[in-house]
């Protein structure tokens, strides 16, 4: 097949651009297929903030943390020498928030796990946190100072990571994947059909197109149980208010205020069920808001410059899918990491590459498997 690219990868998001840049590392030769264009969905709109901890520790991810982290940190070198660009990358600190005794429990819980895993973060009192942070309501009662969840403008980083992949030899292909190509019966990939009708030939398809993955099962004869869920953040001007000194976190997670380094504040985000409607709606602009009022008295609608939507790749387990497809030859998914993406694309990249060129890495992520759903109900099951 002189001539045709190693690989194909659907998906143009972080996930993709993260899974080309450490492809072309290794000399494989690229084709990104995306529909609209690189970062246009949620990968270039989300709040960057590098954490497993948002709305959940799940163990899997939480060993993955270190590994990934990193990454990130050699990537904050690397790509900007590479390409020029300074994708805001800021290890800023983050105050954890309780709003009543109840919270303060949980805080102190939450503290204790994050020990356990070799990781602190110093309890302070009131009125220590709003020396740190002026920005906060009178409406609290202890906080947690934490200092290891870096932020980054997400879109500059997932363009950056493509810029290289590109300089490497990579290509986009602007057009919506429909279908594999396969040796006849034989359930090995030689490439990927688009919508043009032609097919771009390839020894290794990897898709790693976030909420719209599902899709492919219709290709492979299997369920990959992958759903959009919604989610809606507003982004905050500067000029009235500044920035704050530090990032400021609700204890039930739902909630945060992200100061961004290169301008701009993000607030929220929403969790919702909407199918893939990504339209922004005044229902969730007037919670956040609201939200944002008790968590800061300093903030108001009159601060708001963006009001954004965009979709996250949701799993049954709140695991991102990550591995060969059982029963074919040549194909990986890579998706599912909801809205834990940015955080996660290095590892999950590095991993796919190494395991594309050498079949093996020195990660392990046999946790995120397809393979974990084969055999239950409603999950990743053989089409009839």
């Amino acid at each position: 097949m002189s001539g045709s690219p190693d690989v194909v990868i659907i998906g143009g998001g972080v996930i993709g651009c993260l899974t080309a840049y450490y492809l072309t590392l290794r000399g494989a030769r690229v084709t990104v297929v995306e529909m609209t264009g690189v970062a246009a969905r949620a990968s270039g709109k989300a709040t960057g903030r590098l954490t497993p901890y948002f709305l959940g520790c799940e163990p899997d991810l939480l060993a993955l943390s270190p590994a990934t982290l990193a990454l990130h940190a050699q990537l904050k070198h690397d790509l900007p020498e590479a390409t020029g660009v300074d994708y805001g990358y800021d290890e800023r600190p983050y105050l954890r928030i309780a709003r009543d005794e109840q919270g303060a429990e949980t805080l102190r819980v939450w503290q204790s796990d994050r020990r356990s895993e070799g990781v602190e973060a110093r309890w302070i009192e009131p009125a220590e946190a709003r020396s740190l942070s002026p920005w906060l309501t009178e409406d609290f009662v202890a906080a947690l100072e934490c200092n290891f969840e870096p932020t980054l403008d997400s879109f500059l980083f997932t363009t950056s990571a493509w810029a290289v992949a590109k300089m490497n030899g990579a290509r986009l292909v602007t057009a919506q994947a429909t279908g594999l190509k396969t040796d006849g019966r034989s359930r090995r990939a030689r490439g990927v059909r688009i919508s043009d009708g032609s097919t771009i030939p390839a020894e290794t398809v990897v898709v790693a197109n976030g909420a719209w993955s599902g899709g492919a099962g219709e290709w492979l004869g299997v369920d990959v149980p992958v759903r959009p869920q919604k989610g809606q953040l507003l982004i905050l001007s500067d000029e009235a208010t500044g920035k704050s000194p530090v990032g400021i976190i609700d204890i039930e997670g739902k909630y945060s205020i992200k100061p961004k380094r290169l301008g701009g504040t993000f607030f929220g985000s929403t969790t919702e069920n909407a199918g893939f409607d990504i339209t922004p709606t005044e229902k969730a602009r007037n919670e956040m808001v609201a939200a944002m009022a008790g968590l800061s008295d300093r903030l108001s609608a009159s601060n708001v410059i963006t009001h954004t939507a965009c979709l996250r790749p949701m799993t049954p387990d709140g695991k991102p899918i990550v591995g060969a497809v059982t029963g074919w030859e040549g194909v990986y998914l890579a998706t599912g990491h909801w809205s834990k993406g940015i955080h996660f694309a290095p590892v999950t990249g590095k991993w796919l590459a190494d395991m594309i060129a050498d079949g093996e890495s020195e990660y392990d992520l046999s946790a995120l498997s397809p393979a974990r759903f084969a055999g239950s109900a409603g999950a990743m099951l053989p089409r009839p």
